[in-house]
């Protein structure tokens, strides 16, 4: 059933594209094509992207109130670093896929619904008191740059980077397997804290 929108309304089989870089008062609802918004200013209300295979972007630095629901179809959620910021999963449902793009550090807590968080630069970090999941084994997958992970809270999986000058500080617990990959990688456990393992391919 098609959602009724305040703010923006599209139908139709269409790829629509909505670039926000002011704010936007009020929920967007788009059509069944394979649309995309882009976020990098202020969204306050529900995103409903439709049926399709959808992509929402938002900028970890830009503000969202209501929750993104990618809806039918294989959708991606891609958290641009730039500027930092912090990202909440609760507030996103319905996403088959995630990736993070960009410098910057980003702040993520919850249980995300997707096998593994794709990080291709920047930084994630996990504050204290704070835990970070996904569906699969491996909670953070790195590309081939150089990226972070800052762990001061809870990782419920595994870490596997890739290649690149990658880095991994451990000041909380991580539950899974820590995997450096290729590059000159740097591993940190921190006194009090704990790894199951930290591996670096040869």
């Amino acid at each position: 059933m098609m959602k009724a929108a305040s703010a923006i309304q599209t139908i139709g089989e269409a790829n629509d594209r909505v670039v926000n870089n002011g704010t936007i008062i009020g929920s967007i609802a788009l059509g069944a094509g394979d649309d995309r918004i882009e976020n990098y200013g202020n969204i306050e209300g529900d995103v409903f992207l439709g049926e399709g295979d959808d992509t929402f972007l938002q900028r970890a630095a830009a503000l969202l109130s209501g929750t993104v629901d990618g809806g039918a179809g294989t959708d991606g959620l891609i958290i641009d670093a730039t500027g930092g910021g912090t990202v909440n999963s609760d507030q996103f449902v319905n996403f088959e896929s995630f990736t993070q793009i960009g410098q910057g550090d980003v702040v993520y807590s919850g249980d995300f619904a997707f096998d593994t968080i794709g990080l291709s630069g920047g930084t994630i970090s996990v504050g204290a008191g704070e835990t970070l999941s996904s569906a699969g084994a491996v909670t953070i997958t790195g590309g081939d740059g150089g990226e972070t992970v800052d762990n001061r809270g809870t990782i419920a999986g595994g870490v596997m980077m890739g290649g690149g000058d990658d880095r991994v500080d451990n000041r909380g617990v991580i539950e899974g397997d820590v995997e450096l990959g290729s590059g000159n990688d740097v591993f940190v456990d921190y006194s009090g804290s704990n790894a199951v393992t930290a591996a670096s391919a040869t």
